[in-house]
C-alpha cells in the first residue's frame, strides 16, 4: 500500500511546446521506499521516481506525450480517452515554439 505524503499544485512541462491553462491537483505518495509517485485523478496519468523532482518531471514528460498521442489520434478515440483529452486540454495547450 502506497504511503500518502503531500498534495501539490502541477504546473510546469518540461517541453516548451507546451503551456500550462490551468494547473493540475496531485498526490505525492511513496509506492515503497526506492519509487514516489505523482498522481492526478483527474488527468487519470502518473509520474514516476525515485524522488519528488524525478517524479514530478516524468509526470510532466508524461503529460506533454500523452497530449501529442491523443491528439494525433483525436478522430479515432473511443469514449474514455476522448474524455482523457478533453481533460488534458483544459491544462495543456500545445504552442510549439
Amino acid at each position: 500500500m502506497a504511503e500518502f505524503l503531500r498534495k501539490l499544485t502541477f504546473g510546469a512541462v518540461p517541453d516548451r511546446r507546451f503551456t500550462f491553462l490551468k494547473p493540475a491537483q496531485l498526490t505525492i505518495s511513496a509506492e515503497d521506499e526506492e519509487t514516489i509517485v505523482a498522481h492526478s485523478p483527474e488527468l487519470m496519468l502518473f509520474g514516476y521516481g525515485s524522488n519528488i523532482q524525478e517524479a514530478l518531471d516524468d509526470f510532466g514528460k508524461t503529460l506533454g506525450e500523452l497530449y501529442l498521442s491523443l491528439q494525433e489520434k483525436r478522430g479515432r478515440l473511443g469514449e474514455a480517452l476522448a474524455r482523457q483529452l478533453k481533460s488534458v486540454e483544459q491544462h495543456l495547450k500545445f504552442t510549439e515554439r
